[in-house]
């Protein structure tokens, strides 16, 4: 599959080569480009995913099964092939905003449904987000696990799982 964007991926570097100023590129995708994008990632500086520290939460059954099926190798090569200022991606229904070691800034700023939003895994007061004007990337907080930095963290997550089920 990754193949079909070889030669979009060929053009835009040709483009970006040739460009007399410092071109603003931003890619996008429907799926996580790489393993630090998954919801239950919570040290980005971290290589290895800490399955017994990070899984302490009210569904890590849950959260374990999306981690076999997320990220990949070859979407994040393609990324940091065309190396833009940021990479919008979706599918985890869980925000996400950081900047890796490459340089690129990864975002996700899903709506949720109002289950997700009830239990503070999205944001209750979810928008819209301007990630780009007229003078260029528009800096948001980093988000790396919502409800944890913003949820009330593990007891808040798990007196809401309590009140309202998974």
């Amino acid at each position: 599959f990754h193949e079909l964007n070889t030669d979009s991926i060929d053009f835009v570097k040709k483009h970006i080569n040739e460009s007399a100023k410092e071109p603003s590129v931003i890619t996008m995708s429907h799926f996580l480009p790489n393993a630090k994008c998954l919801p239950d990632w919570k040290n980005i500086k971290k290589n290895n995913f800490q399955r017994k520290e990070w899984l302490n939460h009210g569904a890590p059954g849950t959260s374990s099964k999306f981690a076999k099926v997320a990220g990949s190798a070859g979407l994040q090569r393609q990324i940091q092939k065309i190396q833009p200022a940021m990479h919008v991606f979706g599918h985890s229904h869980r925000p996400k905003d950081f900047v890796l070691e490459d340089g690129i800034r990864y975002v996700h700023n899903p709506l949720g449904n109002p289950r997700e939003r009830l239990m503070y895994m999205v944001s209750p007061e979810v928008d819209f987000q301007i990630l780009w004007n007229e003078d260029g990337q528009v800096v948001g907080d980093a988000v790396i696990r919502l409800w944890e930095e913003q949820g009330g963290g593990i007891i808040g997550l798990k007196d809401r799982v309590a009140k309202f089920g998974r």
